[in-house]
């Protein structure tokens, strides 16, 4: 076997080990790569949030696109808790919410596609998420959730008056959960972190859409975040925080209070907003390890992956950026600076983007990675 045979080989054992990290799967014999689209990360993905299959009522809930939705959906989410879990199903239209919506441990809370819009109503400041931020939706520490096929609408740039603690929690916020699943959610002009998964574990995030679109009013404004969580999927999201002028990175990975730990990012197609880039390995006082960026197309923001420290210099190890598409990241496709061990920047295609860069450790190796444009480029 030549030495070119050896390094690929190395490369794709660390790959699936990655991978069976952070879905949970186990695979023998000959089922040992990690596919070749979406579908198969998707069909692997350990989180599978409620399984209850009860269907509650939501009784009295307002269909004049006006009044104040919360309580009604507040109290079916209660009577799926109360019998062990539940659906709590919204048809298509317009509901408001002037209050957060806390859902419970086995609850599923599904629309039926992008035309089931949750908005926030006028009076919705006036009521805090449990972290004082401002969520539309909060799994607050609830095991076995879902959230599915609706749109969530933050109506940012219509917002009048001030907007405490904003940050504290994403409009769709998984909060200290485990087994949390959110799929096909469509995110709209966001005043906070769009799609947030925190302290949790075991989730994923998958098919959904994020979007920001607000111009001269926030910052700090991403995409999908992931903050001290681990052994988490984060797959075929589309991601698009550059279509106004407030959105920062499209994708997050972010330590304060723990680590994050056996992440995937594949299959999405990102682009950063005019504050921020792809993707960002945010570093604060606790380490961001075995994490595998794999298969994304990363477009129209000047940085694609890249690390940040926040008052910590805790290294990130065992990562690896294979097989993605950088367009137009012209200050640089993937750039780790600080003290990095066991990354792999392998086999990327780089169209009209410069050459990855990364800093001597132990176990780094940027190999194959090739100038190219696909015909859609």
């Amino acid at each position: 076997m030549n030495r070119r045979h050896r390094r690929r080989r190395t490369l794709d054992a660390v790959v699936v080990a990655l991978v069976i990290a952070a879905i949970g799967v186990f695979v023998t014999g000959a089922s040992t790569d990690v596919g070749t689209g979406p579908a198969d990360l998707i069909a692997r993905c350990a989180a599978k949030g409620a399984t209850a299959e009860l269907e509650v009522p939501v009784v009295g809930l307002p269909t004049d696109g006006r009044s104040d939705a919360a309580p009604s959906l507040q109290s079916a989410v209660r009577a799926a808790v109360r019998a062990g879990g539940g659906v709590v199903r919204l048809p298509a239209g317009r509901f408001v919410l002037d209050a957060p919506l806390r859902l419970g441990p086995g609850v599923k809370l599904v629309g039926q596609g992008p035309d089931t819009v949750l908005q926030r109503g006028s009076r919705f400041l006036d009521t805090p998420g449990p972290y004082l931020g401002h969520p539309m939706i909060t799994t607050d520490n609830a095991p076995d959730v879902t959230i599915a096929d609706l749109t969530v609408d933050q109506r940012g740039q219509d917002v009048r008056g001030p907007i405490d603690r904003r940050l504290h929690e994403s409009m769709v916020d998984v909060r200290r959960s485990s087994n949390a699943l959110v799929d096909r959610v469509v995110t709209v002009d966001p005043f906070s972190y769009s799609i947030g998964v925190a302290g949790s574990t075991d989730f994923c995030v998958m098919r959904s859409s994020t979007s920001s679109t607000s111009r001269d009013r926030y910052d700090q404004l991403d995409g999908i975040h992931v903050l001290d969580s681990t052994d988490g999927l984060v797959v075929a999201n589309t991601v698009d925080q550059r279509l106004g002028s407030d959105g920062d990175d499209g994708l997050a990975a972010h330590t304060i209070g723990a680590p994050v730990r056996g992440v995937v990012f594949a299959d999405n197609v990102v682009r950063g907003g005019v504050h921020g880039n792809g993707l960002q390995l945010a570093v604060g006082d606790f380490p961001i390890t075995d994490v595998l960026v794999l298969r994304n197309r990363f477009w129209g923001a000047p940085k694609g992956v890249y690390t940040g420290y926040y008052a910590g210099v805790t290294p990130i190890s065992e990562i690896v950026v294979s097989d993605n598409v950088f367009v137009d990241a012209t200050a640089f496709t993937v750039d780790f600076s600080g003290a990095a061990t066991g990354v792999q920047v392998t086999s990327n295609l780089l169209c009209n983007s410069v050459t990855p860069r990364l800093l001597l450790g132990e176990g780094n190796t940027v190999a194959g990675n090739a100038a190219g444009c696909l015909t859609a480029d």
